[in-house]
């Protein structure tokens, strides 16, 4: 998210504690902020962020989505990488246009306690 864990460093560590949730590919995409969602969104970032909302009512003034600057920007803090790691999961992808999944087909949702560690 802009401004918020869009720093090379910050995207490393939530790619670390993705791995080690179970991810096997991870996908960086801008916050959409369909319906009512952003409002809620916007109230809580005037709230606790105060400083960011004036970038995020210039990225969202158009709609739900940022723009396509944007979105190229933060996947490309998403490094496209394969890497053979060990038997049990023999590939870990970063892939800028898919979400987190798992082998066999199917998302893999890692336990509460472990997914939380990832924000």
């Amino acid at each position: 998210m802009p401004g918020i864990n869009d720093r090379p460093e910050e995207v490393e560590r939530i790619l670390e504690l993705a791995d080690e949730a179970g991810a096997t590919n991870v996908g960086g995409v801008a916050l959409h902020l369909r319906g009512e969602v952003k409002g809620l969104f916007m109230d809580w970032l005037r709230d606790r962020r105060p400083d960011l909302v004036p970038r995020y009512e210039e990225l969202y003034r158009r709609g739900a989505y940022a723009p396509s600057e944007e979105r190229r920007r933060l996947s490309s803090l998403v490094p496209r990488r394969a890497q053979v790691e060990d038997a049990e999961r023999p590939m870990r992808g970063v892939d800028p246009a898919g979400p987190i999944s798992s082998r066999g087909g199917g998302a893999r949702r890692p336990a509460a306690a472990s997914q939380a560690r990832l924000f």
